[in-house]
């Protein structure tokens, strides 16, 4: 990273030596590209990310995610405590939102 003009400019470098034909560096040769914009768009998703874990978990209505074979991907403290069940053990993995207890 460098900072150029205030602005943190991320740009990785490649650098190789440039040969003589008897084998010896005359030359070092970079490639480097900007990947500014990359990284900005991590960090944001990033941030999105962990404000919408502060959302989940600090939410008190119930919230259960599934993926789209209706696995339980995400199950929040407000559901845990108004259905009961524990995320670890009994609702993550269930199927169409079932458990070991029956429905979720």
């Amino acid at each position: 990273m460098v900072v150029l003009e205030g602005q943190r400019i991320f740009q990785p470098t490649i650098k190789y030596p440039l040969l003589d034909p008897d084998g010896s560096a005359h030359a070092v040769c970079g490639i480097s590209m900007d990947i500014s914009g990359l990284k900005e768009t991590e960090l944001e998703l990033v941030r999105t990310s962990e404000y919408l874990r502060n959302v989940l978990d600090n939410s008190p209505v119930i919230i259960i995610t599934t993926d789209l074979d209706g696995r339980v991907v995400s199950f929040n403290p407000g559901a845990e405590g108004s259905i009961g069940y524990r995320k670890e053990t009994e609702a993550l993995g269930a199927s169409d939102g079932g458990s070991q207890h029956g429905q979720v």
